[in-house]
């Protein structure tokens, strides 16, 4: 695992390939994981295995990127996820996607927090195409992401799955996303699901 504190910042710039297997991710641990491709040079994260390609089942080869803390922040704008537990898991923090794909990961996108006094809102917009994935979207307690900005969330077990109403949580606990402006089609079981 490769952790940013909190004076850290990691940046990975246009058309780098980072490959990682096992049990390892990239964690901004309070710190700032800024992943920064552009249209012609994305930046791909991916498992040391080569069967990890964009038609593999859902998979979970290496950990994925996290962010965690009340000051964590990750933001990635052109860059490609592949075949990780977690494409980008908001364990805590905050952070921005633009134009990024989570692809064939158990969960493309996660968010969560430990406690009201540290509730989230990551910004999922512009354009990022989350496909392949048990859950595209998976909102958990705390957190109330913005989801918009023409989001393809295509051909995953469930689109946006959010997690609150079966909880024993008081109210002030249970997500709301603000999502809009999304495509939501051709998810195996739901596009949405709340439970």
């Amino acid at each position: 695992t490769i952790t940013i504190n909190s004076t850290g910042a990691l940046w990975i710039q246009p058309g780098v390939t980072v490959n990682v297997s096992g049990n390892y991710k990239l964690l901004a641990s309070s710190g700032e994981l800024a992943i920064r491709g552009t249209s012609t040079s994305r930046v791909l994260l991916r498992p040391s295995n080569a069967a990890c390609t964009s038609a593999t089942p859902a998979r979970s080869d290496w950990a994925g990127l996290e962010v965690t803390g009340t000051t964590g922040r990750a933001s990635t704008e052109y860059a490609d996820v592949y075949c990780a537990t977690h494409g980008i898991f908001f364990n805590g923090g905050t952070g921005s996607l633009r134009y990024s794909r989570f692809v064939n990961n158990d969960r493309g996108i996660r968010t969560l927090a430990a406690s009201v006094a540290g509730l989230i809102s990551p910004l999922i917009a512009g354009e990022n195409e989350i496909t392949g994935s048990d859950e595209g979207i998976y909102i958990g307690l705390n957190s109330n992401p913005q989801i918009t900005g023409n989001n393809l969330i295509t051909g995953n077990g469930n689109g946006i799955y959010i997690v609150g109403s079966n909880v024993a949580a008081n109210a002030a606990q249970l997500p709301q996303p603000e999502i809009h402006g999304n495509r939501l089609l051709e998810n195996r079981l739901f596009n949405s699901t709340l439970i």
